[in-house]
């Protein structure tokens, strides 16, 4: 099973949930195989001698781009760092993308998210979630796990 990885990665607290969640799919599920945006490299681009990218900013971000439609729609399930608003644009576009392509998402939404304000739009498009101990949860198997999922959030 392919899976794309989804989550902010623009700072150290993100990052280090986001890496907390790579490894508890890692370790819980050996079988699938992962795309993890974070480590993709851009081909042809590397750092100069100046401190400077080789690549032009926007000749890079369309290849990223890409690269991750290219990845997601090549995938069979998205499994997704939700941490409220503290997200990214680019984190929510992944979602709504994924969910248009009618692909499964599974949140992993780190504990001090929980009780807090979240997107209605988002948490609503979830078709199950990942839990601390690395378990899916498919609200496809179980309604009333999915309502008490929604019921710990302040969906805005």
């Amino acid at each position: 099973m392919k899976i794309y990885i989804a989550g902010s990665f623009s700072t150290p607290e993100n990052k280090k949930s986001l890496e907390k969640m790579i490894d508890l799919v890692h370790t819980h599920h050996k079988e699938y195989e992962l795309y993890i945006p974070m480590e993709y490299k851009v081909e042809g681009d590397f750092l100069k001698d100046d401190g400077t990218w080789n690549l032009e900013n926007h000749v890079w971000a369309e290849n990223v781009f890409f690269a991750d439609i290219s990845a997601i729609n090549n995938s069979d399930m998205l499994i997704v760092l939700y941490n409220g608003h503290k997200g990214t644009t680019g984190t929510a576009f992944e979602i709504g993308y994924a969910y248009a392509l009618n692909k499964p998402i599974i949140a992993y939404i780190p504990e001090e998210t929980i009780g807090k304000d979240v997107s209605l739009m988002i948490v609503n498009s979830f078709s199950g979630y990942m839990d601390k101990n690395g378990n899916i949860v498919d609200f496809n198997d179980n309604e009333n796990e999915r309502i008490k999922f929604l019921k710990k959030y302040n969906q805005k």
